[in-house]
């Protein structure tokens, strides 16, 4: 028996509106879109488009794209990106540098935390 969490996609009705979605009988509100996949060489992938940030916890190979709704969720968003330490890490991490190695430039430690800022999110001077 697979550990793998169960996906159930159900038309209650005789159209796909109002079509309901489920992972381990848990239903996944405010799903926009659902993209499934499966070849013969590989576990079936489902990747559940949603608005805002599904509350779930569990283990699994289920993968969610989502529309932040909020400042809140897309902080959430990015903070799991850079705890992946990938090519985003590493790009906040070089703009930081380079605000450090100019540090010389600047006269307090707010002008150098405005500048690191202004570098990560591109609108250096």
């Amino acid at each position: 028996m697979s550990n793998l969490p169960r996906v159930k996609v159900v038309n209650p009705g005789d159209d796909w509106l109002g079509t309901e979605y489920y992972i381990n009988d848990q239903k996944i509100e405010r799903v926009r879109a659902v993209d499934f996949r499966v070849a013969v060489d590989e576990v079936p992938i489902f990747v559940f488009e949603t608005m805002g940030l599904p509350d779930i916890d569990m283990p699994g190979d289920i993968r969610f794209t989502f529309t932040p709704q909020t400042v809140t969720e897309a902080v959430k968003v990015l903070r799991n990106e850079l705890l992946k330490h990938g090519d985003l890490y590493d790009g906040f991490l070089a703009s930081i540098k380079l605000a450090l190695n100019e540090a010389k430039s600047y006269t307090s430690e707010h002008n150098l935390a405005a500048a690191a800022l202004d570098r990560i999110i591109g609108d250096e001077q």
